[in-house]
Formats: structure tokens, C-alpha cells, sequence
């Protein structure tokens, strides 16, 4: 499974690199914002994408979006991860058909109870 995370913040990036390894994915690519992660998407297809919301450039939202409008990646499951947990920017993002939505600060469980709800199994702990 190829994993894109897209974090302004590179501890973000760091520690939901960290929870997936010890889930046993080892297949992953980072970008600091949605212009840089729409980019890597059009060069090399990803299983999964879990993207922050709020971004520099281009948020989470505005990535989403084109994602959808983008072929080979109008289908690929894309989790959202925030701070803000209002009912506005939740129904915008299920608008554009985001499969899950995390608030931060979560744990590697809840991220794994996330990945679950949307049909992806963890590879296998590290060893």
C-alpha cells in the first residue's frame, strides 16, 4: 500500500509516519501542502492519502477537491486531519467525498479504528 501524508508541520508528518510503521505500512511519501501532494499524486498513483486541513498554498479542502476532479485519484480514500472539528468544514469535506476525518490530537489507535471504518487493514506489526 502506497501512502501519501500532507502536513505542513513536519512533526505531524513525523509522528503519523511513526503510527503507520508500527502498524506495518512501510510504503510512504510526504508533502508540506496540497499544491506539492497534487503534484507527487499526478506523478505516481497512492492507495491512501491522509491530508491536514489547514495548509499554506493549498489547504487539505482545496487539495480534496481537485483530487476528485483529478482521474486516478476521483477514488483513492483520503482521511482529513485537524484541529477544527466544526459541523461547516466536516459537511465541506464530505461534500467532496472525503472517507474519514480525524481530529487532532489523535492517537495511533484511533487512526487505525479510521482506517478500518474505510476498508484499509493494517499490513502487520513491526517487528
Amino acid at each position: 500500500m502506497h501512502i501519501l501524508i500532507v502536513d505542513d508541520q513536519s512533526t505531524m508528518r513525523n509522528l503519523i509516519r511513526g503510527m503507520l510503521g508500527k502498524m506495518g505500512f512501510r510504503d510512504m511519501d510526504e508533502a508540506e501542502d496540497g499544491d506539492v501532494a497534487l503534484n507527487k499524486c499526478k506523478q505516481k498513483p497512492f492507495d491512501l492519502v491522509i491530508s491536514d486541513l489547514h495548509m499554506p498554498r493549498m489547504s487539505g479542502l482545496e487539495f480534496l477537491k481537485k483530487a476528485r476532479n483529478t482521474e486516478g485519484l476521483k477514488n483513492t480514500p483520503f482521511l482529513m486531519v485537524t484541529t477544527e472539528s466544526s459541523k461547516p468544514a466536516v459537511l465541506e469535506a464530505v461534500k467532496f467525498k472525503v472517507n474519514g476525518y480525524i481530529v487532532k490530537p489523535f492517537t495511533a489507535e484511533i487512526l487505525q479504528e479510521k482506517l478500518l471504518k474505510i476498508g484499509i487493514e493494517p499490513e502487520g506489526k513491526a517487528s
